[in-house]
């Protein structure tokens, strides 16, 4: 009884996280919202030689500069595997209404997104564990309880 009403209190933080992250996005200064197109054809990996932890803090300090979702995408791509490059191409390749339509709730998502995650100026120490073509760091702040896991692949001798 006490896992359900866990769980339901869990789902139900979420949705509010969600949607005040969605109302955040739409209350914000239109003058202040920073324009931006996406053209992730331009974007090519980001081709890091070194160690998965060097590979990581690059992408997490351009994250922390990412000012919207538009810029979070190129970041993605950047960074990201070939796996989701596809499912990248299927946003891009939606028509400038069906993307204005998600733009209010992706932006939202964004905030929701950048407000939740630490900062790289809040990680105290990353440990990484190579096995292989892969990965685990473990990356601990100094906010209280939050220690994270990152799974990374190298993919073309890069991570």
């Amino acid at each position: 009884m006490k896992k359900s009403i866990l769980i339901g209190i869990i789902i139900s933080s979420i949705f509010v996280l969600i949607l005040g992250g969605y109302f955040l996005g739409k209350s914000s200064n239109e003058s202040t919202k920073k324009e931006s197109t996406i053209n992730l054809e331009d974007v090519q990996p980001a081709k890091i030689s070194g160690e998965p932890k060097e590979v990581y803090l690059k992408y997490r300090k351009e994250f922390d500069k990412a000012e919207n979702f538009n810029e979070l995408l190129v970041v993605m791509k950047k960074y990201g595997s070939s796996e989701y490059y596809g499912q990248l191409e299927q946003y891009t390749s939606a028509s400038q209404e069906q993307r204005a339509v998600a733009q209010d709730f992706l932006d939202g998502l964004f905030l929701v997104l950048k407000n939740a995650s630490p900062k790289t100026d809040d990680f105290t120490n990353i440990e990484q564990r190579i096995d292989g073509n892969s990965a685990i760091l473990i990356v601990y702040t100094n906010l209280p309880q939050l220690t994270g896991n990152v799974r990374m692949i190298k993919e073309n001798n890069y991570w």
